[in-house]
């Protein structure tokens, strides 16, 4: 079981970094979560693969993204729930 939210970016971009904030989830932060892209031609590409977040409850985590593909939207899943504060995509415009 997972909850999802997919977030529609301004302009499609290449993904550089993706922080996840949980300081104000101290108890309530997800296990695990992982991230998703939706390139440009409709696909979606693993941006960060299913990883414990637990121990960073109450502090950020920042996901360095490899993926080359142009994103136009990040799906967030987490595993099974929990609350994430914000969510932060940093890339450049193409």
């Amino acid at each position: 079981n997972f909850e999802e939210v997919v977030l529609r970016l301004g302009k499609p971009a290449k993904i550089e970094n993706i922080e996840a904030d949980f300081q104000y989830f101290a108890n309530n932060n997800p296990l695990y979560m992982s991230l998703q892209g939706q390139s440009t031609d409709g696909s979606w590409v693993d941006l960060a693969p299913k990883m414990k977040v637990k121990a960073f409850a109450g502090n950020k985590k920042l996901f360095a993204i490899s993926a080359k593909e142009t994103i136009s939207q990040v799906r967030v899943r987490t595993y099974p729930d929990g609350g994430i504060n914000r969510i932060k995509v940093f890339g450049v415009i193409v």
